[in-house]
């Protein structure tokens, strides 16, 4: 297991814990998952066979038009834009809506 998985177990061991009323089980399953983060991992080595020999495919490609598929000369432009769109500013006021509400309904 990757150090990812083992600490995402711990939290979710003791996350359970909490939940089911078992803290002091959680804690201990906990503790092995955590201690287990420090332990490194042992590499297995492939074995292959002596006699086995792996050489590369080398391929070459020949383009059509010249040495590469890209032009000569690439130019960039950039329209005019005017105001943004509603759909190009997002969500933004049911946020601020969203907001404004949990504000007043916590004051």
């Amino acid at each position: 297991m990757n150090d990812s998985k083992l600490f995402v177990g711990f939290l979710l061991v003791i996350l359970l814990g909490f939940i089911y009323n078992q803290i002091w089980l959680s804690f201990v399953i906990g503790v092995v998952l955590f201690l287990m983060l420090f332990i490194p991992e042992t590499k297995s080595s492939s074995k292959v066979s002596p006699n086995v020999i792996v050489k590369p495919i080398k391929v070459q490609r020949k383009y059509k038009e010249g040495a590469s598929i890209y032009p000569e000369k690439m130019e960039i432009t950039l329209a005019e834009r005017g105001p943004p769109k509603a759909w190009e500013r997002g969500p933004e006021p049911i946020g601020k809506a969203v907001g404004k509400a949990l504000k007043w309904l916590f004051k």
